[in-house]
């Protein structure tokens, strides 16, 4: 299992801390039309407002859209 994605993001409040968001996974070569995957993201974060999703776990898949991907997650409860 390789480290895909390492990425720090920006709150929608503006928040002057991010978090930061990695995914990891495994990597085949396939056909792009039948491109997909399935995440686990692991959040870290200082900000006090945010600091709850330093301890949930999720799930999620990705898939590609114009211009990038799109990333639909839900937290395991």
């Amino acid at each position: 299992m390789t480290q895909v994605s390492n990425q720090s993001s920006e709150t929608a409040s503006g928040s002057a801390r991010s978090f930061v968001r990695s995914l990891w996974g495994v990597r085949y070569q396939v056909d792009p039309s039948r491109y997909y995957f399935r995440t686990n993201p692991l959040f870290e974060t200082g900000a006090e407002q945010y600091a709850w999703m330093n301890d949930i776990v999720c799930v999620g898949q990705g898939y590609l859209v114009e211009g990038g991907i799109a990333y639909s997650i839900s937290q395991v409860i």
